[in-house]
This record gives structure tokens, C-alpha cells and sequence, in this order.
């Protein structure tokens, strides 16, 4: 069998390629179309990382603490704001994240103008501690969010921790 038919074939058809390239690759239509495919190829490929980082500025999930006169043992506002922030950072997955900033827990003084700011959305929570009366510390969470939403869970959990940290 002889391999010169196949070996002139391929001479032919690179040559053909080159020169169709070449003479179409001078016009103004394929080189505006090779920017537009090379800034798509780029966008699609700098997509992710562009929604990551839109998605890190969002500011921290706000929540109000109104400790009344329970008198808890320990700064509720730093503590609630170290646990969340510790237990917010691994999401389950099937589950609502939470924000990248974490969480800003803050005390308040008046708790109708809490419960207004939870109403417009400024805050996600209020959490208004009190004492039973057996002594321990007890909590009520004023919020807009789901039971069944992350957000919801952490502050339930992480103020059931503290309750329990004031009680030993």
C-alpha cells in the first residue's frame, strides 16, 4: 500500500487551511468576533469568582439584644456574636447560607423601636432576655425568619447555649 496519495492529501488540505485562515482572518468581521468570543470566554470563565465576591460584601445579619432586667452573668451581645460567628462559617447543605460577613449583635435599650427595626428589615432578630422564676435565664426571639431557616437555628442555638452557660 502507498502512503503518497495520503501524505500529498494532508499537504493539500494544510494548504487549503493556511490560506482561508490567512485571507479570512485580515477581515474586519473575524477579528471583531474573535474579541467578542475572547471577552465572553473570559466573562464566563471570571463568572464565578465575580458572584463570590458580590456575595462577600454583603454586609453582616444584624440582631439586637434587649437584656431588660435579667442581668445575664456574661456580655450577651459578644458572646452571641462569637458563637454565631463560629457556627455560621460551614453551611448544610439543602439548607439557606448565611451571609460571608457573619453577624452583628448589638444591645438595645428600647425594645419597641428593636421590634420596629425587625418589622423594616434593619435587623433580623430581637432576642429579649428575662429571668423564670426559678432564676434562670430565659429568651424570646423576635424575628421575620422561618423556624426552619439557618439564620433561625443559630440564634436559637446559640442562645440556648448561653442560657445554659449563665445557669452554671
Amino acid at each position: 500500500m502507498n502512503d503518497q496519495p495520503r501524505v500529498a492529501t494532508a499537504r493539500n488540505v494544510a494548504t487549503i487551511a493556511r490560506r482561508e485562515y490567512t485571507w479570512r482572518g485580515r477581515s474586519r468581521s473575524f477579528a471583531i468576533s474573535t474579541v467578542i468570543l475572547v471577552v465572553l470566554a473570559v466573562g464566563v470563565a471570571l463568572a464565578p469568582v465575580v458572584i463570590e465576591a458580590i456575595g462577600r460584601s454583603q454586609t453582616a445579619d444584624r440582631i439586637a439584644v434587649y437584656p431588660g432586667s435579667a442581668a445575664p452573668s456574661v456580655d450577651v451581645a459578644r458572646a452571641l456574636e462569637s458563637l454565631l460567628d463560629a457556627t455560621a462559617g460551614g453551611n448544610v447543605p439543602g439548607s439557606q447560607p448565611t451571609t460571608a460577613a457573619g453577624f452583628d449583635v448589638t444591645d438595645v435599650t428600647d425594645l419597641a423601636a428593636a421590634r420596629a427595626a425587625v418589622e423594616r428589615g434593619e435587623v433580623k432578630a430581637v432576642i429579649v432576655l428575662s429571668r423564670t422564676s426559678s432564676g434562670d435565664l430565659a429568651y424570646h426571639v423576635y424575628s421575620k425568619l422561618a423556624a426552619f431557616e439557618r439564620t433561625s437555628q443559630l440564634i436559637q442555638a446559640a442562645v440556648t447555649t448561653l442560657t445554659i452557660q449563665d445557669r452554671l
